[in-house]
């Protein structure tokens, strides 16, 4: 988030690289399963959760748009676009307390209050960092959130089976 925020104040018209996503296509299931970059993608939607719960009533039109097609699901017809899926243990966790609506608490014992959901802990460390940071730098939101969805790019790489996906990136 610092490297975002600073890049967007030092070079707000030039394209930042974040790195790169490595998927395989996983038939069975009708989806792309991550390889590298699930970090990569948990941030990402849980900044976008934070973007959106701390200034929906400032967000325009697009910026809205842009964070509400990046974190739920979309549909085209029948046909599912976007779901994000974390590890089966968490996923109603994920879904019910960051994609579906983040209750921040007033607390500075962040730690202690959300010991069992590093979800919720990384969602209060994104608030108050980007809060902080918001205002100290003047940052306007919708700027941001524009600049997040057209110059943040990520490398993705979609691989035919899980052999040629680790292969990928073990040379990454």
């Amino acid at each position: 988030i610092e490297d975002l925020t600073t890049s967007y104040l030092m070079h707000p018209e030039e394209t930042y690289f974040c790195g790169s996503l490595v998927l395989v296509n996983n038939p069975q299931d009708e989806r792309f399963d991550i390889i590298d970059g699930q970090q990569r993608t948990t941030t990402f939607t849980i900044l976008d959760c934070v973007l959106r719960d701390l200034y929906l009533n400032e967000l325009t039109p697009k910026a809205k748009k842009n964070i509400k097609n990046s974190i739920q699901d979309t549909f085209d017809g029948e046909r599912r676009n976007l779901k994000f899926l974390t590890n089966d243990k968490f996923q109603i966790e994920f879904e019910e307390t960051i994609i579906n609506g983040i209750s921040f608490q007033n607390t500075k014992q962040i730690e202690k209050v959300f010991q069992n959901n590093r979800y919720l802990q990384n969602a209060h460390f994104f608030k108050h960092y980007i809060q902080e940071k918001f205002d100290e730098q003047r940052i306007e939101v919708n700027s941001f959130v524009v600049w997040l969805y057209e110059k943040v790019v990520l490398t993705v790489i979609t691989c035919p089976n899980q052999d040629s996906a680790i292969q990928i990136f073990n040379v990454l």
